[in-house]
């Protein structure tokens, strides 16, 4: 008996195989069109962001982020001490600004020079920030950086991890640093490659 090949096999198995290579050119044009996300307890400015660049720039995120921006995270306490004020010293400072509803930032940062063991701190007083995922501190050679290339452009400086959305908090710098060329503190959301906020350094 002669063999016949069944035709409607080979066409499901030869598109079986064409979606599963090219699966990475057109996930995205699935994943970056969420739905059903109205970010209801956001602000009328916030929800404008989320829907708008974020949606645009960083779907995958965009939940993620909105999420974030209805948490607040107190900054731990115990390892966050205020500087002893007769050891160590300002040397650069500045408030944080507001970018817009969604990304804004208050109180103040500063680096301080320990007189005795010549130690850097960065240090934030009275600090908020909107709620971000993956937000991290940077220095950085721009004065008032509002882009991701911005905070990049030139040699920057990635501090740490941001240790809570709200309250004081110190992050100890390398006593080699030079500061001279930083123009900036800067909280950075890793993920959704935005700023949240900045402070610029005087």
């Amino acid at each position: 008996m002669r063999y016949r090949p069944n035709w409607l096999l080979l066409t499901l198995g030869a598109v079986v195989v064409a979606v599963l290579f090219t699966y990475p050119a057109w996930r995205t044009a699935v994943v970056l069109r969420p739905r059903g996300l109205d970010f209801a307890d956001a602000s009328e400015g916030q929800r404008a962001i989320l829907n708008g660049e974020i949606r645009r720039t960083s779907a995958p995120y965009a939940a993620t982020a909105y999420a974030a921006l209805l948490t607040s995270i107190p900054a731990p306490t115990s390892d966050n001490p205020t500087p002893d004020g007769s050891r160590f010293q300002a040397v650069k400072g500045g408030d944080f600004m507001e970018i817009n509803a969604l990304q804004t930032g208050k109180g103040r940062a500063a680096i301080l020079r320990n007189a005795i063991n010549n130690a850097l701190i960065l240090r934030f007083d009275d600090f908020i920030v909107t709620g971000g995922p993956d937000l991290a501190v940077y220095l950085s050679i721009t004065a008032r950086p509002r882009t991701a290339a911005e905070v990049r452009a030139g040699p920057y400086y990635r501090v740490s991890t941001l240790k809570g959305t709200r309250g004081n908090q110190n992050f100890d710098l390398a006593a080699e640093l030079r500061l001279e060329p930083y123009k900036s503190v800067v909280v950075f959301s890793e993920s959704l490659n935005i700023v949240y906020t900045y402070a610029p350094l005087n």
